[in-house]
């Protein structure tokens, strides 16, 4: 059988957007998609381990192709479904489960501004940076090439901020833990304390970051978790069904980008200056 042409449309890639638009749209999507959001228990928020507005922005682009002008065969496919297998409002949904995100998004890195400037103990901080550097260079050894761990890797390159180096802590400890047995080879940069240490020493900084945030901004954050896992739910399963129902075009995922490479692709763009050191008295 031979593969069909896709319909042309805009492509899923992140647009710019006037804060105006941000703040009107997304604030009015909150509201709209609240009670989707109080079904969510915290047990279940899924992991924010990357950029969520250039993710946000990848899911309204993909979002338009299908709902606008030009969307309208996809959309029809979506539909004739059975809603036993697929709900249509997922479809309908979910611009503005993109929207309400990049808006929460945006509040919740500005409140996180302050906290990000708080000091941490030098002996932290340098700790904290020579575990990192010592389980990047292991792992990038062994899984740089690797298919799946490898654009992993990429978003787990040192950053600048505190958060980032407590995030990438565990990035890195997940992965010893998933090839524990392939790292310990490593004579030269795997220390098998690093498996202890690199958890507790991103605790610690997450803490002291919590320490220095307002309630409102805790609460921004906690929020935050709350759409960012609405938004991964309703794409996936958009996605993936939409991938299924272009089953016989060309490139059946063209339409439907991964935000994990969406954010890999972005992640260059993330690092700021370095945060203040507290010094030794």
């Amino acid at each position: 059988m031979s593969a069909r042409k896709r319909p042309q449309g805009p492509e899923a890639t992140p647009i710019p957007l006037p804060p105006a638009d941000v703040a009107f749209k997304g604030g009015a999507a909150l509201k709209e998609i609240k009670p989707l959001l109080d079904l969510l228990p915290a047990s279940e928020h899924a992991a924010r381990n990357l950029p969520v507005t250039v993710a946000a922005q990848a899911v309204i682009a993909v979002a338009q192709r299908i709902t606008g002008k030009g969307g309208e065969e996809e959309y029809r496919r979506f539909k004739l479904l059975p809603k036993e297998l697929f709900d249509i409002q997922r479809v309908d949904f979910l611009e503005r489960v993109a929207w309400a995100t990049l808006h929460v998004a945006i509040q919740a890195d500005a409140a996180r501004g302050a906290a990000s400037m708080a000091k941490l103990p030098r002996a932290l901080v340098d700790d904290a940076k020579a575990i990192e550097e010592r389980m990047q260079k292991c792992c990038e050894y062994y899984f740089d090439d690797d298919p799946v761990l490898g654009p992993r890797l990429a978003l787990l390159r040192p950053g600048s901020s505190y958060e980032d180096l407590a995030s990438d802590l565990v990035g890195y400890h997940e992965i010893y833990l998933a090839k524990f047995e392939v790292v310990r080879q490593d004579a030269k940069h795997f220390r098998e304390s690093d498996l202890t240490l690199a958890p507790k020493r991103a605790e610690e900084i997450f803490t002291r970051l919590g320490e220095a945030m307002t309630p409102e901004a805790l609460a921004s954050v906690t929020l935050l978790d709350r759409v960012w896992t609405l938004l991964s739910r309703i794409y996936t399963d958009v996605a993936r069904t939409g991938s299924w129902i272009n089953r016989f075009h060309e490139d059946p995922l063209a339409g439907y980008p991964s935000l994990f490479d969406i954010s890999r692709a972005s992640s260059s763009e993330k690092k700021e200056a370095p945060p203040p050191v507290e010094k030794p008295a």
